[in-house]
């Protein structure tokens, strides 16, 4: 699903 991605997106741009 594209929620899933952007949700994996928002993570990694939160991690760095």
């Amino acid at each position: 699903m594209v929620c899933l991605f952007v949700l994996k997106v928002v993570k990694s741009l939160v991690s760095v």
